[in-house]
């Protein structure tokens, strides 16, 4: 080694001019502090020792010295040697170099794009997607997962920069001890860490320690970045299926000929019962219904559809009373009707038409509406030409008849006072309008006032009226119903007079009632008003029932819908994009800052790579060889005002001059017993006994809390504020990710300690002095562990990686759903059912009562699809129930929402039950009568001796077909008859009921007309009583067809209400008169002769086909739909005329007293729970990640106490093995050193491995201890130095 100069050199030659311009570029890289602006190691070496550290600088022949800084150094001269590097060193930490660093800033951009790409989506579509409570855990977790791996990979950055930091602080020239042998990164907390960079200026470290608390804070909020929410959202294109479409292909108007009652029923139901409209109708309108069986009920729909609007096109006219009254042709008529004609014109029209009215001396008010042709003519009566001249007319005024004053004459003559009269042109139109529906509900239907109106091919307004007067005419036929002249009863808006109206106008009058809150004045306006509503009403229910036919066409509509959508929450996303931003920055100035090429002949993460690095220096390790056994602090008082520095000689050189009281300051350091020695930090009893107590508590938290959230169906209300839900999934996180750092670190000391923790026994290398558990990730970590046999360092590597997928799972531990609310509550019933007719509610003289009620709403609910009234479904009649009057407080105390809510109950219901006998063709005695075809032929002819059973024989007259006709013939006939009743007291409890069908066929035009395949049912019909499990919907008590009662048959038992005897005639029951016999007549698409009710059960929304009929393969399909539709009828009967009030009644009872008011259907109440399905949103604890996470902190905790298990003490050195004063110190204390031949440049056999044999043994412990055996050796109380020795050489060394 060439010595140093003491001469100064006055001469610069060019290497020294050069060290000059170097020194200049090194003062300017100090002061940055950035690695890569330094040139190659000893490229400034002597201007910097002459001028940083003016101190001498002592060499021996290995190349080490260390310089107190207490002591000159005088300017370099030309030959001084110093250390100079020629070369680079191969060696640089692999997750320092910049093509790695560029792949993890590319995956922060990546994210930070995928996060606002994802946020923009979200806001412009209302989410990212639909997705279910049971899969949207993929996106959830998706997004801490890959934050998760990132910081996985990045950990390995921080650690590698953590451990660069002292070597490349000794590259970089003469640097303190502090920044060098004693600086340790590694073993710092992060903050602590970070704060002892910035203070060092190790920006390098300070960086990549930024980043490694950046990315968890990161992955916190990014468990609240993506949630499932119920959103409502908005689509542009929905596809629908319209239902219905108007019929544009009608060749005549006779085709809309004959119709049915329908329309009237429907005007009926709207009036007396106020029944809901149908799907297609509202109050002026008649539109394309859309088939909304797959939508959800809260689902609003916008779309074009075609509706028909009717109007009248009115003016004022005069009336005059065109006749003069005979007196004498009153006289025929009982009830004083006669003919009277009347004449209303305008200057545009003139009309003439005759009403009844009543002969009545005494004044009285009239209405009546009638219609004419403004040109009568008798030609081309259904011609285009008349049809446009056709009118409406409507007149009003007080009428009083006066007799002439001849005694002798038999004339009068009517006054009329104030008359009032209309004139009105019918018109209609369909146009495109925009239908607003959600699923169950019509929400809106307008018209614009732009478009293209259109009418239906051959169909005239008039006929609109034809069919309107049909459908009347029809009712009217069938129903008992107000004749003409009869007296519409006074309302006090008519003050409390009586009006003589016909029933169209009775419609019309009633249907302006409805509309009208206070007296009207009863003038043109009013009437007007009052006449185009009735008409806008009536077409359209006539368009909703015979212009429409039904459609399957498929249209876009724009819908607003609830859905279950994951959502990019705006504060997660933008707090996660400023993290990700400040981490690609501080990543940028990273990847920068690392060294562009080697600063290390090898890896120095093994006892192995320190040794071999250290070997050539042997001052170094002569200098800490006493400090083998030195306390942290220890060792920095010693050194804390040492400086050194590397470069490269002959060989890798760390340069330096050591104070000369070092060692004799380390030989003061004594053993010291093992309670003396500090454990660390994470490993410290104290700390691991907090932290399982930690994850108890946290378990025990979580299962609290989930039973808490399953018993009161969430924690607590989440509001409107998406704040709460992220509050309540962001503290989890933070709680968890704490945990994991802690379980992390404990995974980190106790690799750490691992080498050392082996070397307390003899042990091989790979478990020893050249095992490297730092510098891997987990899994490389773990399989490592596993082949040197490590059970504590598996169990705590095993811990921290389950601890690193807490924070996952924390995004779905909570969510925020509608909850449903519950209660109970006593149901008490209000009215029920009493067949004594001085009883019944049915039976009045109000106008109501004439009415057929019952009738009307089973044709309405079998043929015109309306929903089943209250407290009725299907061939059930439930007794009218409610809440008792002291609990729908509580109930709306609760939260429960009335209007919404659901109420589950056993409740008992009254049926029809039959007792039946079947009857084939040979059982039956036909009497077979021939006549015109096309009227049905049924009467009853049943042996008197057995009818009171319905179970004698049958005999039956039936009219078929005149055989004489030319006509072939195939096709069924049926028929329905009621017998006598069987007598109960006063009562009638049971009517037996006759059903026959069969088909009539002549294949030939020679052949006679026979009766094939003839069927027969005979019922005995009586009530009974059976309890149904029901589920009512809302304060009105509805009932869902989706969800129908469900009766337990084996609770069924008699009722003691009878059935009273039908006041039918022709032999039909009483509830078969009205049912829509001419509606089934032009549905069915075959000639066939059938009565009303088997009209009604093949053309209802139950229907079979009439073939069925006729098919004997069906016999038992037609019972059951006779059955059904039966039931059907009779419970609307029940429904409508049979209600009493409860305290009257006692159908529901078994075994009733005599005395009713004793005991009565009113005397009991029936347990019921209620239920709010939509209830308000409350933070929910789902019950499946709660189990993962505690099966996940189980294993952790048993896995953390199996790893302190395993290593009950880790106190097994002074301080920390992580800092390389710390590593020499314990190498130069022992005599692995001595074992290590020097290679050329510094590191053995150029690779940094020692190659013993596999059985040489290494062992830490004192000097003075070696010499024991390995059972008495005492690690810690011994003399002489404490190091790393090779205990046992097993063979020589391999060259």
């Amino acid at each position: 080694m060439t010595g140093v100069s003491s001469a100064p050199v006055r001469r610069l030659d060019i290497a020294q001019t050069a060290s000059a311009i170097n020194f200049i570029l090194a003062a300017f890289s100090e002061t940055m502090d950035v690695e890569n602006h330094y040139p190659m190691l000893g490229d400034h070496s002597s201007s910097t020792a002459s001028t940083q550290h003016p101190e001498t600088e002592v060499m021996d022949q290995g190349g080490l010295a260390i310089v107190s800084s207490r002591k000159p150094v005088p300017a370099p001269s030309s030959n001084a040697s110093y250390p100079q590097r020629s070369e680079s060193l191969p060696w640089r930490p692999p997750y320092l170099q910049r093509r790695l660093l560029s792949a993890l800033l590319l995956a922060f951009v990546v994210l930070i794009t995928s996060i606002q790409i994802l946020l923009s989506i979200s806001r412009k579509n209302q989410g990212l997607t639909t997705s279910q409570d049971n899969i949207h855990y993929i996106w959830t977790y998706g997004p801490t997962a890959i934050l998760s791996l990132i910081l996985g990979v990045w950990n390995r950055v921080d650690f590698q920069a953590k451990m660069a930091a002292p070597w490349l602080n000794m590259s970089r020239g003469y640097a303190s001890a502090r920044r060098t042998l004693l600086l340790d990164y590694v073993s710092m907390l992060p903050p602590i860490a970070l704060g002892n960079a910035i203070r060092n200026r190790d920006w390098l470290v300070a960086c990549t320690t930024s980043v490694s608390l950046l990315l968890p804070v990161t992955i916190v909020v990014s468990t609240g970045l993506i949630s499932l929410s119920s959103v409502r959202i908005s689509m542009e294109s929905y596809p629908i299926t319209l239902a219905s479409e108007f019929r544009d292909s009608w060749n005549n108007w006779g085709e809309l000929h004959p119709g049915g009652s329908l329309p009237y029923c429907n005007m009926q139901g709207l009036l007396w019962n106020n029944f809901s409209y149908p799907d297609g109708v509202t109050s002026k309108y008649a539109y394309q219904s859309l088939n909304l069986s797959s939508l959800p009920p809260d689902t609003e729909l916008r779309v074009i559809v075609d509706a028909f609007s009717a109007d009248l096109e009115c003016g004022p006219a005069a009336l005059e009373i065109n006749s003069t009254l005979r007196t004498d042709d009153i006289m025929p008529d009982p009830s004083g009707r006669f003919h009277q004609t009347f004449r209303v014109r305008s200057p545009e029209c003139d009309i003439t038409f005759s009403t009844y009215m009543l002969f009545n001396l005494d004044p009285y008010y009239f209405a009546r509406l009638g219609s004419g042709s403004c040109t009568p003519s008798t030609n081309n009566e259904g011609s285009q030409e008349n049809l446009d001249e056709m009118r409406l007319a409507f007149i009003f005024s007080n009428v009083t008849y006066h007799p002439f004053p001849d005694d002798d004459s038999l004339e009068a003559i009517g006054i009329l006072e104030d008359p009032i009269s209309i004139i009105c042109k019918p018109t209609y139109a369909i146009k495109p309008s925009v239908l607003a529906q959600n699923g169950t509900d019509l929400l809106d239907i307008s018209l614009p006032e732009s478009g293209v109106p259109r009418l239906l091919r051959n169909i005239h307004p008039w006929d609109i009226v034809g069919a309107v007067y049909e459908a009347q005419r029809g009712s009217r036929s069938q129903f008992a119903y107000l004749n003409d002249g009869s007296f519409y009863p006074g309302k006090p808006w008519l003050l409390g007079a009586s009006i003589s109206t016909d029933p169209l106008t009775v419609d019309m009058l009633s249907f302006a009632d409805r509309e009208i809150s206070e007296t009207p004045i009863f003038d043109y306006a009013f009437f007007e008003k009052a006449m185009r509503g009735w008409w806008q009403q009536y077409a359209a229910f006539v368009a909703h029932g015979r212009l429409m036919q039904p459609a399957s066409s498929s249209l876009n509509a724009t819908a607003s819908l609830n859905q279950r959508r994951l959502i990019v929450h705006d504060i997660a996303a933008q707090a996660m994009t400023g993290l990700l931003g400040a981490s690609l920055l501080l990543g940028l100035l990273v990847c920068w800052m690392v060294p562009s090429s080697g600063y290390l002949p090898h890896n120095p993460y093994t006892i192995f790579g320190i040794a071999s690095i250290i070997a050539p220096n042997s001052t170094v390790a002569q200098s800490l060889g006493e400090s083998g056994w030195s306390t942290a602090q220890e060792m920095d008082t010693h050194l804390r005002d040492i400086t050194c520095r590397s470069g490269i000689q002959r060989h890798f050189t760390i340069l330096g001059a050591p104070s000369s009281d070092v060692p004799k300051k380390w030989k003061e350091s004594s053993s010291r017993p093992r309670d003396k020695v500090i454990y660390p930090i994470s490993l410290n009893p104290i700390a691991r006994a907090s932290s399982c107590v930690i994850i108890v508590a946290i378990i025990i938290a979580m299962e609290v809390l989930l039973q808490k959230s399953v018993k009161n169906a969430g924690l607590g209300l989440a509001g409107d504020d998406d704040h709460i839900h992220y509050l309540w999934t962001t503290l989890p996180a933070i709680i968890l990710t704490l945990l994991s750092l802690n379980l992390s670190s404990i995974d980190f000391q106790t690799r750490s300690l691992v080498p050392y923790f082996n070397l307390q026994e003899e042990a091989a290398a790979e478990r020893t002095v050249d095992l490297d558990l730092l510098d891997k990730m987990m899994p490389t970590a773990f399989i490592t562990e596993v082949h040197i046999k490590s059970g504590t360092a598996c169990a705590a590597t095993l811990a921290a990686f389950a601890a690193s997928i807490l924070t996952i799972l924390t995004g779905s531990l909570f969510d925020i759903n509608p909850t449903p609310l519950h209660s109970v509550a006593q149901l008490r019933v209000t009215d029920s059912f009493s067949g004594n007719i001085s009883f019944s509610r049915g039976l009045n003289d109000s106008n109501e009562a004439m009415i057929d009620k019952d009738t009307i709403i089973s044709n309405l609910v079998l043929a015109g699809n309306q929903s089943y009234p209250r407290f009725t479904y299907e061939n059930l009649a439930f007794p009218q129930y409610a809440l008792q009057e002291n609990e729908e407080e509580g109930i709306r105390s609760s939260g429960i929402n009335m209007s919404t809510m659901s109420i589950e109950a056993t409740l008992p219901a009254i049926r029809s039950r039959f007792s039946c006998k079947q009857y084939e063709q040979d059982d039956i005695s036909l009497d077979i009568s021939n006549s015109a075809w096309g009227t049905p032929g049924f009467s009853d002819l049943i042996n008197s001796k057995n009818s009171y059973n319905c179970t004698g024989e049958l005999s039956l007259e039936i009219t078929v077909p005149d055989s004489d006709s030319d006509e072939t013939l195939d096709t069924v006939i049926a028929g329905s008859m009621q017998s006598v009743v069987k007598s109960r007291g006063t009562s009638i409890s049971s009517v037996c009921l006759v059903w026959a069908w069969g088909r009539v066929s002549k294949p030939t035009a020679q052949s006679d007309v026979s009766v094939e395949n003839f069927r027969a049912m005979a019922c005995n019909e009586t009530l009974e009583v059976v309890d149904v499990a029901v589920r009512f919907h809302g304060n009105e008590f509805r009932i869902d067809p989706l969800q129908p009662p469900v009766p337990n048959e084996t609770s069924a038992r008699p009722s003691v209400c009878p059935i009273r005897q039908g006041s039918g005639v022709g032999g039909l029951p009483e509830i078969y008169e009205n049912t829509l016999y001419e509606a089934a007549i032009s549905q069915n698409p075959v000639s066939f002769s059938i009565d009303p009710f088997f009209a009604l059960i093949t053309t209802s929304r139950y229907a079979i086909s009439n073939r069925t009929l006729g098919d004997p393969s069906q016999a038992q399909s037609v019972r059951d739909a006779i059955l059904f539709h039966h039931g059907i009828l009779r419970t609307q009967n029940l429904n409508f005329k049979y209600r009493n009030p409860a305290e009257l009644t006692n159908a529901t009872l078994s075994n009733p007293p005599v005395n009713i008011s004793e005991l009565n259907d009113a005397s009991f109440s029936y347990s019921a729970n209620v239920s709010d399905l939509n209830g308000p949103l409350r933070v929910i604890q789902q019950t499946i990640p709660t189990r993962i996470l505690e099966a996940l902190l189980t294993t952790i905790l048993v896995l953390s106490i199996a790893s302190w298990v395993m290593m009950p003490h880790a106190n097994i050195l002074p301080r920390s093995p992580t800092n390389i004063a710390s590593a020499v110190a314990l190498l130069a204390g022992g005599n692995l050193l001595d074992h290590i031949p020097r290679g050329d440049k510094g590191h053995p056999e150029g690779n940094g491995r020692l190659r013993f044999s596999q059985s040489t043994r290494f062992w830490m412990g004192w000097e003075s201890e070696l010499a024991l055996p390995l059972q008495k050796r005492n690690r810690f109380v011994g003399s002489g130095r404490f190091g790393i020795f090779v205990s046992r050489i097993g063979g020589k060394l391999k060259n």
